[in-house]
């Protein structure tokens, strides 16, 4: 069965919560897209890919995907390079208005596909 959201938690080791990881449901079935957010005193230290990795990990080998999307906000290098070490690449640039911002954004979206090597060695997600 394929969930419709997987969120899960990324917590520093006294439990403090860092930011969160997951998959939630895409336009094109049975895609799921890709997404995180780190806060702001955590960037720049391989959290969001590491956890990044995991969770692609769990998509593909225990939800047993094909395919993830994901995007990013044009401008946002940050982003553009944690989802680039993930393996995701570009597919095309669209414009969205997200709740946070209010006004249109441009977004690029990317995809990754199990069969074109996207399938990161990682640890299996604890339970």
């Amino acid at each position: 069965m394929i969930p419709n959201e997987f969120v899960l938690a990324i917590r520093e080791p006294d439990g403090g919560f860092m930011g969160c990881v997951g998959l939630s449901m895409a336009e094109v079935w049975p895609e799921m897209e890709f997404g995180y957010w780190l806060g702001r005193p955590f960037w720049g230290h391989g959290y969001a890919t590491e956890a990044g990795r995991a969770t692609i990990a769990h998509a593909f080998a225990v939800i047993g995907l094909t395919r993830l999307t994901a995007g990013y906000f044009a401008g946002n290098h940050r982003s553009a390079r944690v989802l680039a070490k993930l393996g995701f690449r570009e597919v095309g640039r669209s414009r969205v208005t997200p709740l946070a911002v209010g006004d249109e954004v441009e977004r690029v979206d990317l995809v990754l596909d199990r069969a074109a090597g996207g399938e990161p060695d990682a640890p299996r997600l604890r339970e």
